[in-house]
């Protein structure tokens, strides 16, 4: 199934002809209303008992579904897979490392950060039907925000296996930023209150996370200059969790260093 989320470029009508030649293929064209809704509007089309996802901006090895078969074979219980991916820059591939490949995670693991991506991940249609669709009203972190409810239904079992490549460019829409680090607070922080979290997650592991993110959000601010908002980040993460380190931060961006 594939979505065109109203792509300026000749995706639409390449994604049509190969439905031509090859009846396997469905492709949905509508208005541009972003990853979450494109998403939301694929995995509503399906009808598998699994949902693999895959960005327009990524590429899938010709192993990864016969990996994740043999997978799903090997723990029948599985609810959620995870492998992890290699960076493709500029026609150059680095080979990573992936994380927590060695056991299975869950809400804990993925609430101190994001280790798999969409595009690395496959679930059962049942935790789909029981979490709910992606939130559309995220500009970005869309696809974390919804493995951290599905991370509350079930295990994540890890794949052992790089399930591609990520294309890494400037356009990028989860570049690091200032505004990005303050979006993945404001998903923590919504997500940390919910009172079927507060059970699982202790209060210092949110603390500790809450005030990297808002500190990794100073740091993006003042390297680009806006020193209010660095102010107001570091002040955030101080808020959380005192370090000397972003105390000496927020006085240097007052300082205008």
């Amino acid at each position: 199934i594939v979505v065109d989320d109203g792509s300026k470029d000749r995706c639409g009508e390449i994604a049509d002809r190969w439905a031509v030649r090859d009846p396997r293929i469905r492709v949905i064209h509508q208005a541009n209303a972003g990853p979450a809704a494109a998403r939301n509007r694929g995995m509503a089309m399906g009808s598998g008992q699994w949902i693999a996802l895959l960005d327009s901006d990524d590429v899938w090895f010709p192993q990864t579904l016969a990996h994740y078969a043999a997978c799903i074979e090997k723990h029948p219980d599985a609810k959620l897979i995870y492998g992890y991916r290699h960076r493709l820059r500029d026609g150059k591939v680095t080979q990573l490392t992936g994380r927590y490949q060695d056991r299975v995670t869950g809400v804990k693991e993925l609430f101190d950060g994001i280790y798999f991506e969409s595009s690395c991940a496959m679930f059962r249609r049942e935790l789909l039907d029981t979490a709910g669709p992606m939130d559309v009203t995220l500009p970005l972190i869309e696809d974390y925000e919804f493995f951290l409810r599905l991370s509350l239904l079930t295990p994540l079992q890890p794949l052992g296996e790089a399930t591609g490549l990520r294309r890494r460019h400037g356009h990028n829409i989860s570049r690091p930023c200032g505004e990005n680090r303050l979006q993945e607070a404001a998903v923590l922080e919504q997500f940390a209150a919910r009172e079927d979290v507060r059970s699982v997650l202790p209060a210092a592991q949110v603390g500790a996370r809450l005030a990297w993110v808002y500190h990794a959000a100073g740091r993006e601010f003042a390297r680009t200059r806006k020193r209010s908002e660095a102010r107001e980040a570091f002040a955030r993460s101080l808020g959380h969790r005192f370090s000397l380190r972003t105390w000496l931060a927020m006085q240097a961006s007052r300082m205008g260093f």
